[in-house]
């Protein structure tokens, strides 16, 4: 009976034991679900992470590339203005008195059985520039009243006088490229038995001529693709001489495009003229002056090119804390790439991280800078300051195994 007793009481215990072990294991995958990953594979392995490596946070950085850009065309100012210095210019109209046709003499008559009509022709070859036209003549012999006619408009009718030398002006509307003077006397009238005629020597005719072959100039000035790119304003500059009240308007045009139009202060030591960026174009340009009438002599000619301050792009990266610690640690280092378009021209400047400036110069078509030195934890400036204009493909910075 005691016997019986004794097992009952260790088979209750075993009961329980296995109860309590049980609600342990429960307890126990409870707490392994709940709890970090991390911990939950140190726990799992003994203290040790996956591949037998013990955990470092710093031995998990890997290589990874932590900026690309593509900047393209990097200019490069050494000054805020460029000068472009022109010639001298004169240029002036010059008009003069010439002699269009002369003629030693001219006979005309009209009678009763017979008439005959004198006439003097000329041409003009430069209408254009020809005017104020003058008839001049002398009469010989005559009677009569005797009738002028250019082009078919009559300009003078008047008696013949012996001696007489007329001058007659021709309005500008009559003439034309060829033009006829006809030379006519009155009819005698009832006195049929008479005659009458004019006898007229030295015909001449003068015009004014004025000559415009030197009344325009002209001049190139070239600008560059740094410059062009950069323009923020430009000006002309230029010394007049002349005399104010006897010069027409001057006239200055760029690439046909007029900046100026006027009579300029002929006694000023400079002048200035501000003209928009929009009228001249990268390379050739040219710069026509033109006067109306009379002289102009321009001198110390300029044109000034202000220029925009260049705003050179910044790139960022990030750096984190454990990537930061692994390059101190020099386990790892970040390079900086540059890749160009040629590997013929020199290329020069500054690499800038953080504001410390790293030299290069090199005629390869790719050159890499260990900035290690230069990155900290976090953000991370990049800027590109070259000493020539440069043309930069591609912009790498990586992070890379030591």
């Amino acid at each position: 009976m005691v016997n019986m007793l004794k097992l009952k009481k260790k088979g209750q215990a075993a009961a329980a034991a296995a109860t309590f072990l049980a609600i342990l294991a429960g307890l126990l995958v409870v707490f392994v679900i709940l709890v970090s990953p991390e911990d939950r594979d140190a726990l799992l392995n003994d203290g040790v992470t996956d591949g037998g490596i013990e955990d470092s946070t710093t031995d998990n950085v890997e290589e990874k590339i932590l900026l690309e850009e593509y900047p393209g065309k990097v200019d490069y100012l050494s000054l805020d203005e460029v000068e472009h210095s022109l010639a001298a210019v004169r240029i002036y109209t010059n008009t003069e008195s010439v002699t269009l046709k002369e003629k030693d003499s001219v006979y005309t008559k009209n009678g009763i059985f017979s008439e005959d009509v004198g006439e003097f022709s000329f041409s003009i070859s430069d209408l254009d520039n020809t005017d104020s036209v003058v008839f001049s003549f002398a009469i010989n012999d005559g009677q009569g009243n005797l009738a002028i006619i250019f082009n078919e408009e009559e300009l003078y009718n008047s008696p013949i006088t012996v001696g007489d030398s007329p001058i007659i002006t021709v309005p500008d509307n009559l003439i034309a490229e060829d033009n006829v003077i006809t030379f006519q006397v009155s009819s005698p009238g009832i006195a049929f038995w008479k005659t009458n005629f004019a006898s007229l020597i030295n015909l001449k005719v003068v015009g004014r001529y004025t000559d415009l072959g030197y009344q325009s100039a002209s001049n190139t000035f070239l600008v560059s693709e740094t410059e062009y790119d950069n323009l923020e304003s430009l000006e002309l500059q230029f010394q007049p001489d002349c005399d104010y009240d006897e010069v027409g308007r001057l006239i200055i045009s760029i690439n046909d495009y007029n900046i100026y139009s006027g009579v300029p202060d002929c006694g000023l030591s400079m002048v200035p003229i501000e003209f928009s960026p929009e009228v001249v174009y990268q390379g050739e340009n040219q710069i026509t002056f033109y006067t109306e009438y009379e002289e102009y002599e321009l001198s110390h000619i300029k044109i000034m090119s202000q220029l925009e301050e260049i705003d050179y792009t910044t790139y960022y990266f990030e750096l984190s804390h454990e990537e930061e610690e692994s390059v101190q640690d020099e386990d790892s280092y970040v390079e900086l790439t540059l890749e160009f378009t040629d590997d013929t021209s020199e290329k020069t400047g500054y690499v800038s991280i953080n504001g410390d400036r790293n030299h290069f110069d090199t005629r390869e078509i790719s050159y890499a800078i260990d900035i290690s030195d230069d990155i900290v934890s976090g953000n991370n400036a990049v800027q590109i300051n070259p000493s020539t204009t440069i043309e930069l493909r591609e912009l790498v910075v990586e992070l890379k195994e030591d």
